[in-house]
């Protein structure tokens, strides 16, 4: 049950943090058009790329992808994915590698990664991050979450606007 709580609440604030960064500026078109031509925001497809490199039998994983604007959808391998209801937010808990992206109006792709220890013989795992926009690669980031965290959550954005976070949990 704290599992599942904590899990909700990391959701929540994924899909607040997206809902804001996606609303900030003015609702000028004139300045709009600006600020997307400066490079501070880009409407296109954004991907983002997860996979896991280690030993996974000692964590439990959950994985969130969520997309701005809300109302878009979301996509892997050229499918489109079931989200929740209302929104493109998409919910899994495998260890796997993940290739999703948005449709093509969409200003900002995050995914949210949490690893829960559940086994005192967990090894490190390594997790790898690339983001895409329009096809072209914006960003990587490697992170190693180490055996010594009860709970690790990595925050990753497709555009370097948007703030990019870890959280270690010690229980």
């Amino acid at each position: 049950m704290k599992t599942m709580k904590l899990y909700l609440a990391l959701i929540v604030m994924m899909m607040v943090c997206v809902t804001t960064f996606s609303a900030c500026g003015s609702d000028d078109d004139d300045e709009k058009i600006e600020r997307i031509e400066d490079g501070e925001i880009t409407i296109g497809t954004h991907r983002i790329d997860l996979s896991f490199e280690g030993t996974f039998g000692g964590w439990d994983v959950s994985v969130g992808f969520v997309g701005s604007p809300t109302s878009g959808s979301l996509y892997e391998n050229g499918q489109k994915l079931a989200t929740t209801e209302g929104t493109n937010v998409w919910l899994a808990n495998d260890f796997r590698s993940y290739s999703v992206s948005t449709d093509n109006k969409s200003t900002l792709l995050m995914v949210e990664v949490t690893m829960m220890k559940r086994s005192a013989a967990a090894t490190p795992v390594t997790v790898k991050l690339k983001s895409f926009v329009n096809g072209q690669q914006k960003k990587t980031k490697t992170i190693v979450v180490n055996s010594d965290v009860s709970t690790k959550s990595i925050f990753f954005a497709s555009e370097n606007t948007a703030g990019d976070m870890e959280f270690d949990y010690n229980y």
